[in-house]
């Protein structure tokens, strides 16, 4: 006697049962190794199946399809006429919560929540083992595979962002004004920077002088202090001043990185400060694509109360995690 089944097809004799699966494999299971056997007939939305549990509790499945449900009753009959002392339990899908039913299940693999979707499926034992395993790998690949690509749409658009940004000030204040060339006699070389004992994976807070380094970018904290200039157009408002913040920040990664002053925000007494748009000579670029082995250099100008008890630099060293340094002004 013999019936085909969703991914296999299971013999029946009279001392065993012999399960071939859908890649030819041969599982014979003998009767008088099973401790009992449970069954459920094919119902919309759950699938029937036939578990032949031995006396250890290692589960054997079958699993069919509708049109089975008839031979499967006539074999359920035919083994319990052969083995009248083996245990046959039946499980009706109408018995089952929503959560315990395949299509809330697949719901969640498929749209919602793949962790609790991977977590039911394994707990409530839907389908075969080896047809578990090869549906959570898929899902995670899947799963794994958007999130990368939503990272990459999230990294391009804030790259887009800042291009854009940049082409704007350029386009009011004139090509060129801020920009500084990365590699020119200023450059600063990591070789040339020099080294002050500051460990950068324990440090939040640097100072003139110090450096701050991560797998990606090396940024040396140069000079600070105030600034003021001549043009009556360009003064700060009443109570307020400028500051600068010279930096150095050298790609020591693999890729291209971009940065540039919009990557630096001011606190003053912990309130956000307008960057001042100067047209100096030595100002950093509001934004550039550095290559890797290269930097740019240049000063930051903000402008800050006069009365300022507190003023920081912030830049953000993680786009994912938002984990931030601060280079201390004042």
């Amino acid at each position: 006697m013999s019936i085909k089944g969703s991914a296999g097809e299971l013999f029946l004799g009279k001392q065993e049962a012999t399960i071939i699966t859908f890649w030819g494999n041969k599982i014979k299971i003998p009767y008088d190794n099973l401790k009992r056997i449970d069954y459920s007939y094919f119902k919309f939305g759950d699938g029937g199946y036939i578990d032949f549990v031995d006396l250890s509790n290692r589960l054997r499945r079958f699993e069919f399809a509708k049109k089975a449900n008839e031979p499967v009753s006539r074999a359920i009959t035919f083994m319990q006429e052969n083995n009248p002392e083996l245990d046959f339990v039946e499980h009706n899908p109408n018995d089952l919560k929503f959560y315990q039913k395949s299509w809330f299940i697949l719901l969640m693999l498929f749209f919602c929540c793949l962790p609790l979707g991977l977590f039911l499926m394994w707990y409530y034992k839907k389908n075969t083992k080896s047809v578990r395993i090869y549906l959570t790998v898929f899902f995670t690949i899947m799963w794994g595979l958007g999130i990368y690509i939503q990272y990459q749409n999230v990294v391009t658009a804030k790259s887009e962002f800042q291009q854009s940004y940049e082409n704007i000030m350029q386009s009011v204040y004139g090509e060129g004004n801020n920009v500084v060339e990365s590699v020119s006699d200023t450059t600063v070389y990591p070789d040339t920077i020099p080294d002050t004992g500051v460990d950068s994976g324990d440090v939040l807070e640097y100072n003139v002088g110090d450096v701050f380094e991560s797998n990606e970018i090396k940024i040396m904290f140069i000079d600070s202090g105030d600034y003021s200039t001549d043009n009556e157009f360009l003064q700060p408002a009443s109570g307020n001043k400028y500051i600068y913040a010279e930096f150095s920040v050298y790609n020591i990664g693999e890729s291209d990185y971009s940065v540039g002053s919009v990557s630096f925000d001011c606190y003053a007494d912990d309130t956000l400060c307008s960057q001042s748009i100067l047209t100096v000579d030595d100002a950093m670029s509001s934004i550039a694509t550095v290559s890797p082995d290269r930097n740019i250099k240049g000063k930051i100008y903000y402008e800050v109360p006069k009365d300022s008890n507190k003023i920081e630099i912030e830049f953000e060293t993680d786009f994912l995690s938002q984990d931030k340094v601060y280079f201390i002004v004042k």
